[in-house]
């Protein structure tokens, strides 16, 4: 249920909301808050907060084990490696804005 409904839940809703200000030209507007920063940090609490959830879903594949775990560790590791493939190159590139 954490990674059903905190994470998931969690980063669905902010990522809607950064795609409706990139939509709406919001960091064009507000040039004062830096944007890429913004989702540097963010990719990187999805790349930790999808870490910890499959580190839990392993544990709970260990202690006892369901077709259903199998389930939600692939999906689980699927969204985790597209974060962090988003997160590492925005890590390395360090443009001063």
């Amino acid at each position: 249920m954490f990674t059903a409904m905190c994470i998931n839940g969690f980063f669905m809703a902010v990522t809607t909301c950064l795609t409706v200000c990139y939509l709406f030209s919001v960091p064009d507007a507000f040039y004062r808050y830096n944007f890429p920063l913004l989702e540097k940090l963010y990719t990187a609490l999805a790349v930790t907060m999808y870490g910890i959830g499959v580190a839990l879903v392993i544990i709970h594949i260990i202690a006892n084990f369901y077709l259903v775990w199998l389930i939600e560790l692939g999906t689980i590791s699927v969204t985790f490696l597209f974060y962090l493939l988003d997160f590492l190159p925005r890590w390395r590139t360090s443009e001063p804005q």
